[in-house]
């Protein structure tokens, strides 16, 4: 760990040495996105039917001609623990998960998860702008809760279909097909800029919950590329401190294991050798702190 006393020579060599993977870093990111994303998918809980155990159901899928393999692991990474083990909040829970494609490159899964636990909705992406995605995901939700569920394919079409923006661009929606002619404004964020506060959701939820050594803790602790897990009982927290974590690294870009939101069935990756930084539920801690952790720092959001 960090400590305020320890001699910076080695920590500051520790970053001359991290500048060289600038820019082999940004390769992770898929250099030109098609669309603004690849498809927008409802899952619904895990649940017990006629006394067997059902597990998470992909229930409808935009486009509907999506077939990737990635649909095929999205419930486990939407519902990354039991619904018994979840914390009960009073609004939707808004978390990132990151899946790596055949290329290597990162692909983003954007979710809104309902306050009962029950569904949740997911923008599958290669772009990394969370305020977008979760303000088009609220939308969604109010138009869900408002009863205007009619508004909610025509909104994701008219989305689908747009040419891809400009990093810092605010874009105008026209919900295809409906009368109204109603327009939304969505921001997307410049990832161009140096991250800020309150500008930057995932930064902000990071400074606000965790304290300045601990941050300072994590930070010399990605740079000296150590096993870093962090944990909490609620997933929207987790994958805010991950992500946070990684944006004060900026410019230099984290190039090992990453795993904003652990499922169950990945739990392994924390006895892994090498690097890595992995959010993981709470209510999985007791079964992975029985495993071979040796030097992994452990940060409790909690």
């Amino acid at each position: 760990a960090f400590r305020p006393g320890q001699d910076l020579l080695s920590f500051f060599c520790c970053l001359d040495v991290a500048k060289l993977f600038v820019s082999s870093a940004m390769s992770r990111l898929k250099p030109n996105p098609e669309r603004i994303f690849e498809c927008f998918a409802e899952v619904r809980a895990p649940s017990i039917k006629n006394g067997s155990s059902v597990g998470a159901q992909v229930i409808k899928v935009i486009p509907e001609a999506y077939e990737e393999d990635s649909l095929k692991v999205l419930p486990k990474f939407c519902f990354p623990c039991e619904p018994e083990h979840a914390k009960p909040t009073p609004d939707a829970q808004k978390f990132t998960f990151v899946l790596t494609d055949i290329d290597s490159k990162l692909q983003f899964g954007y979710c809104r998860m309902t306050a009962d636990y029950s569904i949740c909705l997911c923008f599958l992406s290669y772009l990394p702008w969370t305020e977008l995605y979760y303000a088009l995901l609220d939308k969604i939700g109010s138009f869900r809760n408002s009863g205007q569920d009619h508004m909610e394919d025509p909104l994701l079409y008219a989305v689908f279909e747009r040419r891809l923006p400009s990093p810092g661009e605010v874009i105008y929606i026209v919900p295809k097909g409906v009368i109204s002619g109603q327009t939304y404004q969505v921001a997307c964020p410049d990832t161009r800029k140096l991250p800020s506060i309150p500008e930057n959701w995932n930064l902000t939820e990071y400074y606000s919950s965790v304290s300045a050594h601990n941050i300072l803790v994590i930070f010399a602790s990605m740079l000296f590329e150590r096993r870093i897990l962090i944990t909490s009982q609620r997933l929207s927290l987790i994958t805010a401190c991950t992500q946070g974590a990684c944006l004060l690294l900026y410019p230099l870009h984290w190039q090992h294991i990453y795993i904003p939101i652990m499922p169950c069935h990945l739990k392994d990756y924390c006895c892994a050798p090498m690097p890595f930084l992995i959010g993981i539920h709470s209510s999985l801690m007791p079964q992975v702190r029985t495993m071979p952790l040796d030097d992994v720092v452990i940060l409790d959001v909690d």
